[in-house]
């Protein structure tokens, strides 16, 4: 059977699933993605993608970002041309950190299995579609119109999606229409319980600087807590904004915070494995791998109550799934002032990322491949 991946992924959950699925997946792959995003197998075929920055004068912002959509397309006219070169049996579609749904041309869309881990979100979640600056709604409202079309007319012709979660499931549901296997993501081995009994001297956060992943919550009901530990926050990439906001809301709460950027997966294993708990409090998370591989490494979780993240645990065995406010999570966050508890909780949490295998999900992704292959 012959695979080729398309993407347009940076690192972040959704690259990783991808690239543990490849990993496991034991079947050759011809990886096609753009410039600027972040290939996962040795040889992948990079179409050239014309960029000219997220940051343009203010003036020229409207024009520059319409000038990348038509760079954007025509680089996809020429990834289609490149998978067709291939002669695939299967297309393996992953998403576009631009667009969301990769677009791809009838035909091809019609041989493709679409791993969706969430849908375009600004254009289905209240919260988001009226997050948007009213100054910049009516210059942008054709581009975000166009955006919405190329999802969605992608998604219209795929007779196979695959995704993370029961919630998820529904979302893509209520989005597109479409129904969706339940593809669920695994741990990898890495991932693992300490060796030795090291101190849990710390809470831990993990995600992008971004106000939804809810990094101000930890910070805030840890001052709650009465802990008195600190808080560390690792995310992939810098924002001086959203760092100095955290660090200003931690000095008035009186919590250390320790922010770290482009932190390794052997780094943060460690992290993991000495952290009291930890705390992943985003918003509407579609599943939450921090949530299944901070529990392999023998952490207690607390998660926010929305979105896959309650699928990810046992509600007070592995940890607790809460309500993003930070009375609650104090609450819950007191209860492992016992370092007794959080070990108890680490060993139980351990016991169960185990059963989460990227084999198994690799598998039932083959699975999917091979029936539409044949069809």
């Amino acid at each position: 059977m012959k695979i080729v991946m398309v993407h347009n992924l940076q690192r972040g959950g959704a690259h990783r699933r991808m690239s543990e699925q490849v990993a496991h997946l034991d079947l050759p792959v011809t990886e096609v993605t753009f410039e600027g995003s972040d290939p996962v197998t040795s040889n992948p075929v990079v179409v050239p993608l014309v960029h000219r920055g997220s940051r343009p004068h203010p003036i020229a912002r409207p024009v520059t970002r319409y000038l990348d959509l038509l760079s954007l397309m025509q680089s996809y006219r020429q990834l289609g041309e490149v998978v067709r070169q291939h002669s695939p049996d299967v297309i393996w579609m992953n998403p576009c950190h631009i667009l969301q749904s990769m677009w791809l041309p009838e035909d091809l869309a019609q041989q493709s299995v679409y791993y969706c881990d969430e849908p375009r979100r600004t254009d289905y979640e209240v919260a988001l579609k009226g997050s948007t600056k009213i100054r910049t709604r009516v210059p942008y409202w054709p581009l975000r119109r166009i955006s919405r079309h190329l999802d969605r007319s992608t998604i219209a012709h795929i007779p196979t999606i695959a995704t993370n979660s029961t919630y998820t499931a529904g979302q893509i549901q209520q989005a597109y229409g479409r129904q969706s296997e339940v593809v669920r993501c695994g741990v990898s081995a890495q991932f693992r319980p300490p060796v030795a009994d090291d101190p849990r001297d710390h809470l831990l956060s993990v995600g992008s600087l971004i106000p939804t992943k809810g990094h101000d919550l930890v910070i805030t009901a840890a001052g709650r807590s009465g802990l008195g530990l600190p808080v560390l926050v690792a995310s992939h990439r810098s924002d001086p904004l959203e760092e100095a906001r955290l660090h200003e809301i931690a000095q008035k709460v009186g919590v250390a915070l320790d922010i770290r950027i482009g932190v390794s997966d052997d780094e943060l294993v460690e992290l993991y494995q000495t952290a009291r708990v930890t705390l992943y409090l985003s918003h509407a998370e579609p599943f939450g791998l921090v949530s299944t591989e901070a529990q392999a490494c023998g952490s207690p979780v607390i998660v926010s109550d929305e979105g896959g993240l309650p699928e990810t645990i046992l509600p007070g065995i592995t940890g607790w799934a809460v309500a993003r406010d930070p009375d609650r999570v104090a609450e819950k966050l007191a209860t492992f002032a016992d370092v007794r508890v959080a070990a108890r909780f680490g060993d139980a949490a351990a016991a169960h990322a185990s059963m989460w295998s990227w084999s198994e999900s690799a598998g039932r992704l083959r699975t999917l491949m091979s029936e539409l292959a044949e069809r």
